[in-house]
């Protein structure tokens, strides 16, 4: 099992260089800890959708939105998010733009349309009709520690979205369950049950699909 890194545009903004190194030393010391193969992929496009990093496993795929501070963060569906060290210490995340819940649901969405879109050239004729990545998920991830209370969101949404730190991101991964959902039967009337199941093969496609640039050569 092994760690590959792949990248699409250089980010113009200089924290995010630090925080996708720092991602990079955590997630690569991970695999090695664990024998897991981990793909991250970093500064791309997806259907119009600039997406900080994505991390693709056997089991699941996780979009990554990254921000920079620290402390309590505070908002919901609708409405500014704060993030608060103090009454005065904070600041407006995303000010005068989509608040970080609905900019990580829409690089979500990009992302799970993308890869539906494209199922029949990651999986093979005999197993694409039984594969679905409807499991996305999608986390914010900021630099600093933070704390954030889950009951600001419904429960519906916390099955694929999260806020959290980049040093406790593997706790999070761990934590990943491909539920099996269900999905038409190949060449049957009914359904079945199918979790999401990535050969090491179908991992190394999905960044090639995107004509992502393997760091590793």
């Amino acid at each position: 099992m092994s760690f590959h890194l792949w990248s699409g545009l250089d980010s113009g903004f200089s924290h995010e260089h630090i925080q996708i190194a720092e991602l990079t030393t955590v997630l690569e010391n991970w695999s090695a800890e664990k024998n897991k193969t981990v793909h991250l992929l970093t500064n791309f496009y997806v259907d119009g959708e600039e997406i900080d990093a994505a991390i693709i496993l056997p089991n699941s795929v996780v979009v990554i939105d990254l921000k920079s501070g620290s402390g309590n963060i505070i908002g919901g569906e609708n409405g500014d998010w704060i993030c608060s060290k103090s009454e005065n210490q904070q600041f407006t995340l995303n000010e005068n733009r989509k608040n970080p819940y609905q900019q990580a649901r829409d690089k979500r969405y990009a992302m799970l349309g993308y890869l539906e879109s494209r199922k029949s050239e990651i999986f093979s004729s005999q197993k694409f009709d039984q594969m679905s990545f409807n499991h996305t998920n999608s986390f914010i991830v900021f630099d600093g520690n933070v704390q954030w209370n889950k009951e600001q969101l419904p429960s519906k949404v916390l099955g694929w979205f999260d806020v959290l730190s980049i040093n406790s991101i593997t706790s999070r991964l761990e934590l990943i369950k491909s539920k099996p959902i269900k999905v038409r039967a190949n060449n049957e009337e009914g359904f079945v049950f199918k979790s999401l199941s990535l050969s090491q093969e179908e991992t190394w496609l999905i960044p090639t699909l995107l004509s992502l640039k393997n760091e590793d050569e």
